[in-house]
């Protein structure tokens, strides 16, 4: 794409997409909607798209569209927030993500990071929250189950022999 202003460099299909990317994702996490505020449907609508969009993170990073640094940020963001743990969603986000990457992630550093994303999970797959109005992670067991998949890949390094 040309440019806007002229004697710069055309603009990329690949960097209007990245930009797209992260603007539906920050539109997602930031927006002023609060739980309470919120309907079920519109709180709903936003979890699917949300895990959409990581399912596609994943993709892009396998295609070598996405670097590494962009993908660490988006699963730090989402397992460690500023207070508390973690939403259910968010897990589950991060779940279908690492479910696309898996396979692609045969270096040290990546599976240096990889090992630090698994530790959290299984730590936050044992925990029990009873009271959701003080903390907003109460594993559900799907998420429980895609966290154990994940270890059981994990474990048995089964990822690597699809590469």
């Amino acid at each position: 794409f040309a440019s806007a202003e002229s004697g710069e460099q055309p603009i990329s299909f690949t960097r209007i997409l990245r930009t797209a990317c992260q603007e539906e994702y920050d539109a997602l996490l930031l927006s002023p909607g609060t739980k309470k505020s919120e309907d079920r449907n519109s709180a709903d609508q936003r979890t699917e798209t949300l895990v959409a969009l990581c399912t596609f993170f994943g993709k892009l990073y396998v295609r070598h569209l996405l670097l590494l640094k962009v993908v660490e940020y988006v699963v730090r963001d989402l397992l460690w927030p500023r207070r508390g743990l973690p939403e259910t969603a968010h897990v589950d986000c991060v779940c279908q993500l690492l479910g696309e990457i898996m396979a692609a992630m045969n270096s040290s550093k990546e599976g240096s990071f990889l090992d630090q994303v698994l530790v959290r999970l299984a730590h936050l797959k044992d925990v029990l929250v009873l009271d959701p109005e003080q903390n907003p992670f109460i594993g559900s067991e799907g998420t429980r189950c895609q966290i154990e998949h994940l270890l059981e890949l994990r474990g048995k390094r089964l990822f690597n022999a699809e590469t």
